[in-house]
């Protein structure tokens, strides 16, 4: 069945930014959404350093890492992908969002991405440190995010985990059991439903956001 206002189906190609153009089109739809509430989703100056590290990261630092075969670049992106999460990951334990109380654009960037890393891009980024849920602050964050109607709306677990069918796939490829049969099996929805409890870190826990003049 066709999901409305949702990008099509989500593409897992590696190669002509495939994937990344499905995720911008993610993206753009819930910031539409929540700017029509007349939500200011603008990014604070006083946070330029996180939200530059943000944008690297889900933006040119891993598209690096997907489509890359020049290993010393791949491992310099590498790198600095993982010391990324566990600098947000600190910052997070004493922040509800990446601008304090209030909710900015490249928070819903991020969980996009660290969504379609749970399911999809660790495959590719080899060997794979982590998973999110080992990011204890970073996986509290982002199921606290998930609490927004416009984000819960567009998530579609199963379209992110969602990888080419295995007969039609090509002799060399190689079957993974958790990407190609658990995470596409497995009730994404029912897990980041799971509350977070990360109100206490808001002075208001519930204006997550400023009205526009």
């Amino acid at each position: 069945m066709q999901k409305k206002g949702y990008a099509e189906a989500v593409s897992l190609k590696i190669d002509d930014n495939t994937i990344f153009k499905d995720v911008e089109s993610i993206e753009n739809w819930i910031i539409d959404k929540l700017l029509e509430q007349g939500l200011d989703l603008l990014n604070p100056l006083d946070y330029q350093e996180e939200l530059q590290l943000v944008d690297k990261l889900t933006g040119s630092c891993l598209k690096t890492l997907l489509i890359t075969n020049d290993l010393p670049v791949y491992i310099e992106s590498y790198d600095y992908f993982y010391e990324s999460l566990t600098y947000l990951n600190h910052i997070l334990e004493n922040r509800r969002y990446l601008c304090g109380d209030r909710v900015s654009q490249m928070d819903f960037k991020l969980v996009i991405t660290l969504a379609y890393y749970e399911l999809a891009y660790s495959r590719y980024l080899q060997p794979s440190k982590a998973r999110l849920v080992d990011y204890h602050n970073l996986w509290d964050y982002c199921r606290d995010l998930y609490q927004f109607e416009a984000l819960f709306d567009c998530l579609h677990f199963k379209d992110f985990a969602a990888s080419y069918p295995i007969d039609k796939q090509d002799k060399d490829y190689w079957i993974s059991s958790y990407y190609d049969i658990v995470v596409r099996e497995t009730d994404w929805r029912t897990i980041w439903e799971r509350p977070a409890k990360r109100e206490y870190l808001s002075l208001n826990a519930y204006k997550k956001f400023r009205l526009r003049n």
